[in-house]
This record gives structure tokens, C-alpha cells and sequence, in this order.
């Protein structure tokens, strides 16, 4: 990995040992940010060893199914905000073409902005609104951006040098001052709306309860928030643009999952809810693990070694991984590779159907990791990508444009998966219950 050593671990039965049965010798990801940027440092994906326990034990209860239901009124109605401003494109037409990727980044960011920092961002109705321009200039991947995410990743020594932040001085000012005035104004006015800083105010609270000796930072609290708004922007607006250029190219699948989608809202009134979204769509989760696996948004996970004795890989190798040694586990290789997906380049939701997904060897298909490491925000994720897409599916059948691309190819300068040109598609108004 440049200047350092790093070992790729290929085999399903060592990455199982690595990432879950002796996790305790790999506890950390590699690099991360120094004291120059505590909030790119100390938030739950880059902390290390105790900190990212206490952190991930006390920011779980967020991520439960009964947080994520109470979340969802605000979800649904974003997604109504989505859909006027697709009408509001038709301009009185039957149709619209848009950058899909684009504007459900807007609709990510509303949500986000909602749902962790308390606040109506309206970035779909005002594209130039403070969160909307703050989430481009911390997403947008230019080669410049793409080198300091590198180094923050892969290269924490640089990142210490060059003072490289993880979002930038801009976007690191702008998380701090919103996420503090926020936190604030809820402590004073005392009305919860159950989103996460009503989460992190209750672990502030409760560590002045019980005395903690060391009591997280405040830089460390607002890092919590900003990287839920990071990690929750890129991934479901990425993962959910995926699935509409998929089901755009196949009619088959996307008339499936509108026939499900039909059936399960005429059950409850044309209503939409948590509960259709999450578990009474099946077929359309089918489709997202799909999508998950062609395009995970991370094309590999990466882990240092903790045990300061090393890591004998003992029966496989006498090779002993020695202490902070970067190991690095492809899961867009593996989850593309012919040895455990059968034409692996196809499009095939049926891979996930009750009848085939036993036949997925285990630790082959790793989009939100696995272990105690594993993506504590997987539920809140889908929940998020699920809602767009249905709310979009309910009233449109979605179409390739002329410009749309025959076939993917992937940015070069992008830490996620993402494509290299704007996918375009056209949606045509169909609306499943009248």
C-alpha cells in the first residue's frame, strides 16, 4: 500500500477468521485522522480499540427496528418532496429525464438532514441551500478530494503532514457549528423528535449522570453526527440509483416489483409504510442484495492487525501477520468472481430468492461487512434507498434515455462505487394506486 506492506486476504475461511472469529486481533480499519481533525478521527468508522466500542455500545439503540419506524414520517414525506419536484421537472409532460444519482443525493441529504441533525435542509427545492452545497463539496470527487480521502484511508501519515481532513475545513466548520447550535436549541427547548442528536444529547446527559471519569468530547459527539450524514449520503443515493438503471434495463424484474409493490399497498389503502418498505416488498429486497453485490459501495473492506504479538495464519501459512499491518479483503472481486457466482456479471435477483440464497458460500457477499465491525447504520441504509425507489416506482415506470449508459463504467477517482458518467433515466408517469 505505497510505501507499506499490506496483505489481501482472498480465502472465505480466513476472511471468516479475520473479520469475525479472532476479531479481537483486528479490532481497527486502517489509517484515519490525527489530532489536527478530531472529528475525521474519533467518529464510530475510523475510531479505534475502546473508543469504538464505547461508541459502538452506546450508539446501537439508534439502529434499532423501533428507532428506524419511528423515524419513518419523515422519510415518507421527503418522499413526497421528491416526487413534486419530479412533477415540477415534467413541466405538464407525461415524462421526465433526470441525473438520477444527482438528485436523489439531494433527496439523501434531506433526509439525513432531518433525520440526524434536526433540520429541514429543502435541498430538493433549493438545490443551493447550505446542506446541499456542503454535501457536493464534501461528495464531489475530484482528484484532489479523491487524493485526500486516499490518504486518509491508506495514507494517515501524509494526512497528519498535508493537515488533510475528513471533510474538508469547510464541511468540518459547517458540521461543527450546525451540530452544536442544534444540540443546543433541543437541550433548551426540551422536545425530542427520536433522530440522533436527540440520541447524543441522552449519552452526554447520562455520562454527567454517572460521573464517567473520561466523558466523550463534544468534537467527538458532532463526529458521530457527521459521519451518519457521509456514510448515509453516498451509500443509499448510490445503491438506489443502481437499482432503478437495473430494473430500467430489464422490464421483466422492474413489472415484478411493481406488481409486488401494488399488492401490498392495496392491503393497506394505497398507504405506505414502514412495514412495506422493510419487510412486505421481498422481491424488491431481492433486487437491492443484487445490486449490493455488483456495486457494493466500498469495493473492499480493510482492517490492521491489533495483536502487538502478530497473527500466525497457521494451518494456512507460516507467515505471521506481524502488529499494524494493513489487510485488505476485496469484496468487489470476490463478489464478482465465477468461482462462487455463477455468470457473475448478470443481473440476477433470483440469486437471493428463499430457494437459492443458501447456496452463497458464507463470506462471499460482504456489501455491509460482517462481525462486530459490521455497518451498524445496513438498516437505516436500506431504509432510506427502499423508500426513494418505491416512492418513485409507485408513480412511474422508469425507462433507459438516449443517453443513458449500455453498461457501467466505474469513476477512477471515486473512494465508492459510483459511475464514471451521470446515469440519465426516464421516468413515465404510471401511478400504481389511483
Amino acid at each position: 500500500m505505497f510505501h507499506k506492506p499490506a496483505l489481501l486476504i482472498k480465502d472465505p475461511e480466513l476472511i471468516k477468521q479475520i473479520l469475525v472469529k479472532d476479531f479481537n486481533s483486528f479490532v481497527n480499519h486502517v489509517g484515519g485522522s490525527d489530532d489536527h481533525d478530531p472529528i475525521g478521527r474519533d467518529n464510530l468508522f475510523l475510531s479505534k480499540d475502546g473508543l469504538w466500542r464505547n461508541l459502538r455500545k452506546k450508539l446501537t439503540p439508534f439502529f434499532t427496528s423501533g428507532k428506524m419506524k419511528s423515524m419513518f414520517p419523515f422519510l415518507d414525506k421527503i418522499g413526497d418532496n421528491l416526487l413534486d419536484h419530479m412533477e415540477k421537472m415534467s413541466l405538464n409532460k407525461n415524462c421526465v429525464e433526470m441525473k438520477v444519482k444527482e438528485k436523489l443525493s439531494l433527496f439523501t441529504t434531506d433526509v439525513i438532514a432531518s433525520v440526524a441533525f434536526g433540520v429541514d435542509a429543502n435541498g430538493l427545492n433549493n438545490p443551493k441551500s447550505e446542506f446541499a452545497y456542503i454535501s457536493k463539496k464534501i461528495f464531489d470527487f475530484t482528484l484532489w478530494r479523491g487524493f485526500e480521502f486516499t490518504a486518509l484511508f491508506l495514507l494517515p501519515e501524509i494526512s497528519k503532514l498535508f493537515n488533510f481532513k475528513m471533510f474538508t475545513k469547510e464541511g468540518t466548520e459547517f458540521m461543527a457549528k450546525t451540530i452544536t447550535h442544534v444540540m443546543n436549541e433541543r437541550e433548551k427547548s426540551k422536545v425530542h423528535r427520536n433522530d440522533l442528536i436527540d440520541t447524543l444529547i441522552e449519552i452526554k446527559n447520562s455520562e454527567m449522570r454517572n460521573n464517567d471519569e473520561k466523558p466523550l468530547e463534544i468534537e467527538t459527539l458532532i463526529s458521530q453526527a457527521a459521519v451518519f450524514f457521509s456514510a448515509g449520503h453516498e451509500t443509499s443515493s448510490g445503491a438506489a440509483t443502481f437499482v432503478l438503471y437495473e430494473i430500467a434495463k430489464r422490464e421483466d424484474i422492474q413489472e415484478r416489483v411493481r406488481v409486488e409493490l401494488q399488492e401490498a399497498l392495496m392491503k393497506n389503502d394505497g398507504k405506505l409504510t414502514y412495514d412495506i418498505v422493510m419487510n412486505d416488498t421481498p422481491y424488491l429486497h431481492q433486487v437491492f442484495l443484487e445490486v449490493l453485490r455488483i456495486y457494493p459501495t466500498l469495493p473492499f473492506l480493510d482492517r490492521e492487525c491489533s495483536n502487538p504479538n502478530g497473527y500466525s495464519l497457521k494451518p494456512y501459512s507460516d507467515f505471521v501477520i506481524p502488529y499494524k499491518m494493513p489487510i485488505l479483503i476485496p469484496i468487489y472481486g470476490i463478489q464478482r468472481d465465477e468461482k462462487y457466482f455463477e455468470d457473475p456479471l448478470k443481473f440476477d435477483p433470483e440469486r437471493f430468492s428463499p430457494d437459492n440464497i443458501h447456496k452463497i458460500s458464507t463470506f462471499t457477499n460482504l456489501p455491509f461487512g460482517t462481525g462486530n465491525r459490521s455497518c451498524i447504520g445496513e438498516r437505516f441504509g436500506l431504509m432510506q434507498s427502499k423508500t426513494a425507489v418505491i416512492k418513485i416506482l409507485m408513480n412511474y415506470r422508469v425507462e433507459m434515455a438516449d443517453e443513458t449508459p449500455k453498461e457501467i463504467r466505474l469513476a477512477k477517482n471515486a473512494l465508492v462505487i459510483q459511475s464514471e458518467v451521470p446515469i440519465v433515466l426516464r421516468f413515465v408517469k404510471d401511478e400504481l394506486v389511483k
